[in-house]
């Protein structure tokens, strides 16, 4: 009959040599980290049913002059301290290998916490011990593993085990010292919230994520990670994350938090809105050893798509509706979208520029105006400051610049747009309009090139106007480049 020795087990750092045969040489995946130790350590003293235990692989772990301290229970009261040579003896001496009683034997990790500074590091194992293939626990126990780095790799120089007896059990101390453990992971999740994400303390990651972290199920890169935090967002500008609840059992914490952010460009295919949005979002975390392990983000953001103006809130379907047409008709045409764009505008749909009079100009399928090659050509861009709605319109006020405004000086002005809708839902009328003259230096370059260039400015301005094409567009830049250095060597 095979007896069950209560073997120790429980490491997170590993050693090279052995104690007892020098010429064995670990493999640098054994020794390589401490988690990787504690794994080796459990794996070398697991047999099946006929086999030895691999003492080879085991010594290979140890410095020479390790030392290993059994559980009085196991030595008869008596404090004892073994080599490793004289570990291995003692449970040989206990174990018959072979025969119908041999049942193996295997000694599994439950849990375990590392402490490590520099070049030692200590690991607190709880283990559990049986049969090779069976559920019948046949005891519990801590090992307390002490180890060191030494060239390139990790030791065991010490092990100390203890197990539960009829009056001290594993369940008592694991009370109060999943409470700590709580406490600790909630900290780290803190840290990762308050000085990863709002602080961009992006070194911190290495320390909080395992190697082998899990983000949404696939692999976490942590270079690709903080690359990405290095660079920023183009969608989003001071984005502050605040913790809502922090829920702690065991080694799993879910953290409920809200964000506020300025929606300064394009996210998920929406346009930026130059508003302040708020952001909600759920994560469970899962640790292990003192990092996460995996880490699952669930975020509301059909809500935020709402507050953005692109899709109507329950029971605002009327006017919020007409807010987010407006915002996915100008989406639509700026990704030059027609068949998205013909879904929102009316046949017939026109658009004016400062009063509603004549029969103003076609909105296209494409959703463009006369000004469009011109805008592009111009860098066009516009900020959003608010929305105006009632029954039938949407009014966008905004602040729009572009390079022709800078070349002559311009000032950003409130610019508005105006959308009427028709019985079907549909935009059947634009106005662009501004409240307030904005102030340049048009007239400046006008009487300039009227005296230095009258054909060019004529071909430029028939009858007064410009006249938008984008042929134009480049002769207008070229002429309003010379006209500034003119202007600035004066």
């Amino acid at each position: 009959m095979a007896i069950i020795v209560p073997l120790l087990i429980a490491v997170m750092f590993i050693a090279q040599q052995p104690a007892n045969a020098q010429s064995i040489r670990v493999q640098h995946a054994d020794a390589a980290s401490p988690e990787a130790v504690v794994n080796t350590l459990y794996e070398s003293i697991t047999r099946n049913p006929g086999e030895q235990f691999d003492w080879p692989r085991f010594c290979s772990l140890f410095l020479p002059t390790a030392t290993m301290m059994p559980s009085l229970n196991q030595v008869g009261g008596v404090t004892t301290v073994l080599s490793v040579e004289e570990f291995i003896k003692w449970v040989d001496e206990h174990t018959v290998v072979g025969g119908e009683n041999d049942k193996g034997f295997q000694e599994r990790e439950v849990t375990h916490g590392v402490d490590r500074f520099g070049d030692i590091a200590q690991v607190f194992s709880e283990y559990e011990k049986g049969f090779r293939g069976s559920r019948e626990i046949l005891g519990r126990g801590i090992n307390s593993i002490q180890l060191v780095r030494r060239t390139d790799r990790w030791w065991i120089s010490s092990i100390v085990w203890d197990e539960e007896t009829a009056t001290r059990s594993l369940a008592q101390r694991m009370g109060a010292e999943s409470d700590h453990r709580a406490a600790l992971n909630k900290m780290m999740v803190a840290l990762f919230f308050n000085e990863v994400q709002n602080n961009d303390r992006v070194e911190l990651v290495d320390s909080l994520f395992a190697d082998s972290s899990v983000f949404n199920g696939k692999f976490f890169d942590k270079e690709r990670f903080k690359d990405r935090r290095r660079s920023g967002t183009s969608a989003f500008k001071d984005f502050i994350i605040s913790i809502d609840d922090l829920i702690a059992v065991g080694d799993m914490v879910i953290a409920r938090t809200s964000a506020t952010a300025t929606n300064v460009g394009e996210w998920f295919g929406f346009p930026g809105t130059n508003q302040q949005i708020h952001m909600r979002a759920i994560d469970y975390f899962e640790l292990a050893g003192g990092k996460i392990i995996e880490q699952w983000h669930i975020a509301d953001r059909l809500g935020t798509i709402i507050e953005m103006g692109y899709l109507p809130a329950p029971g605002q379907e009327k006017h919020q509706g007409f807010l987010a047409r407006v915002n996915m008709f100008r989406a639509a045409t700026k990704a030059g979208d027609t068949t998205l764009i013909k879904r929102f505008i009316s046949k017939g749909a026109r658009r004016w520029f400062g009063t509603i009079q004549g029969p103003g100009m076609p909105v296209g399928a494409t959703g463009k105006g006369p000004w469009s090659d011109w805008d592009e050509f111009f860098n066009a861009r516009s900020t959003i400051q608010r929305y105006e709605i009632d029954d039938s319109t949407v009014t966008v006020v905004g602040e729009e610049a572009n390079d022709f405004f800078v070349l002559i000086g311009r000032k950003p002005v409130p610019t508005h747009v105006k959308y009427w809708f028709d019985n079907d839902g549909r935009i059947g009328k634009i106005l662009i309009f501004r409240t307030t003259k904005p102030k340049d230096d048009f007239e400046e370059f006008k009487q300039w090139a009227q005296t230095s260039h009258p054909k060019e400015l004529q071909y430029l301005m028939p009858d007064g106007e410009i006249i938008p094409t984008l042929d134009r567009a480049a002769r207008f830049k070229q002429l309003l480049k010379d006209w500034r250095k003119t202007r600035s060597e004066q």
